[in-house]
């Protein structure tokens, strides 16, 4: 190992310029491989800023629809605020399924409005059950579960039974629960 040291020492001394430019091209090449991971860097980082710029350009050009997206969900949230029940005016509530009897033609045996559970927490909504029972032609209750879809208010029909009250007559007996949303 020692010759090989010697060897190589005299070859530095006899050749200075090339050995000079040798150390050179080395140290350069190491400089240069530090450069090189920086600018990996630096081009993964523009990349990120272009496609951010490039999402911030399409959400602008967007805009007049994202603004009259917003104006008709604003519209749409005034309606239900509007329409909720309210838990404690029971005769106002009722008073929903009495007026959509007389517009079905059909005869409400019986309408309860049950107990609310409890909304989850840090909600302004929870929905209020009702159990009802009705008679009438099979056509004016399906006028009236029509009726209970299409109205104002937001609700979902948890159960629908229909029987026919005797077989010589054509008028059924419907059961319903349905949950209508409610203020909180």
């Amino acid at each position: 190992m020692n010759s090989f040291l010697a060897q190589f020492l005299t070859v530095i001394r006899l050749r200075p310029f090339v050995s000079g430019c040798l150390a050179l091209a080395l140290a350069l090449g190491g400089a240069n491989f530090f450069l090189w991971r920086g600018r990996q860097g630096a081009t993964r980082q523009h990349d990120e800023v272009r496609q951010r710029g490039e999402h911030l350009i399409n959400a602008l050009s967007d805009r007049p629809r994202v603004d009259t997206d917003v104006a008709a969900l604003r519209v749409a949230l005034r309606q239900i605020e509007q329409n909720l029940f309210d838990e404690q005016s029971m005769e106002v509530n009722l008073g929903y399924f009495y007026r959509l009897e007389k517009i079905t033609r059909v005869h409400l045996i019986r309408v309860n409005q049950l107990a609310a559970l409890a909304p989850a927490p840090g909600s302004e909504h929870k929905a209020l059950p009702f159990s009802m029972q009705l008679s009438g032609s099979y056509r004016n209750s399906m006028a009236f579960l029509h009726a209970l879809e299409t109205g104002p208010h937001v609700l979902r029909i948890r159960s629908c039974n229909f029987e026919r009250m005797n077989p010589d007559s054509s008028d059924v007996m419907v059961e319903l629960n349905v949950e209508i949303l409610a203020k909180a």
